[in-house]
């Protein structure tokens, strides 16, 4: 699926394709699913087809975030693989078959296809007073966007004195959260269900504890932009469903 599809490109491969099933369609997307799967992993999110056009920046995005979904999950990778791990074996596959140029000297997908590729690390987060968190393992070169992200987020929230992150070395004998999150609609709306209602009883938990949090994770795999959006839109369902139990519960006591 080439990287720039548009929506109408996406749409007419994933109706034809027999390894992928409409899910589901609503203001806020369609949904298809690999092999008949509706997990996490296995499902992909594009533009409805009555988009405004006050969000063609945003679907622009989706289709973009859409387009690597599917090739991962065509190379047997899950849907939060970066996308820059995804062009690169799309690119080794290419160089590989039969007639293609020779391959490149002195790139990373050189390195990779001949085995020189440099070892899996690790993001740590310390912050005194909480447990350290380990994230893990992450490509390295992807590593630096992660440490971009939890510095950019933390400016919007209040952590101990102290608190720090960088990246290590991975050792798999350690204990390691995976570098993954919640990206799509149906798998945001219980984590913001969940977080709504924590509020609601004991008034804001402390964002220390949470950090980094699914937010703050998924704005590290898909981009700012894209995880406000995805975030936003989870909320706005959440608020309606609010909205609709307590009208609800209010004709009920009439």
């Amino acid at each position: 699926m080439p990287f720039e599809a548009d929506r109408a490109t996406l749409v007419a491969y994933l109706d034809t394709h027999p390894r992928w099933t409409r899910l589901s369609r609503g203001t806020a997307g369609w949904f298809y699913g690999w092999d008949r799967k509706n997990t996490l992993a296995d499902r992909i999110q594009i533009p409805p087809a009555d988009s405004e056009p006050r969000y063609a920046e945003e679907d622009r995005e989706m289709c973009a975030q859409a387009a690597i979904e599917i090739n991962a999950l065509v190379l047997g990778l899950p849907t939060g693989t970066p996308g820059e791990a995804v062009r690169r074996l799309l690119e080794i596959i290419n160089v590989m078959r039969p007639g293609a140029e020779r391959l490149p000297t002195l790139t990373d997908i050189y390195a990779v296809a001949t085995g020189q590729k440099v070892a899996p690390v690790a993001v740590v987060i310390t912050k005194p007073g909480y447990d350290t968190v380990r994230l893990g393992p992450i490509p390295a070169d992807y590593a630096p966007t992660w440490i971009a992200t939890l510095d950019k987020a933390a400016g919007h929230i209040t952590l101990p004195e102290g608190s720090k992150w960088g990246i290590a070395a991975y050792d798999p004998k350690m204990p390691h959260e995976p570098p993954t999150a919640a990206t799509t609609l149906p798998a945001l709306i219980p984590i913001v269900r969940q977080r709504l209602n924590e509020n609601e009883r004991v008034g804001e938990l402390m964002e220390a504890q949470r950090f980094p949090d699914e937010y703050v994770r998924m704005w590290a795999l898909i981009g700012e932009k894209e995880a406000y959006r995805r975030w936003r839109d989870a909320v706005m369902e959440v608020d309606a469903e609010n909205i609709a139990a307590r009208a609800a519960g209010g004709n009920e006591t009439r």
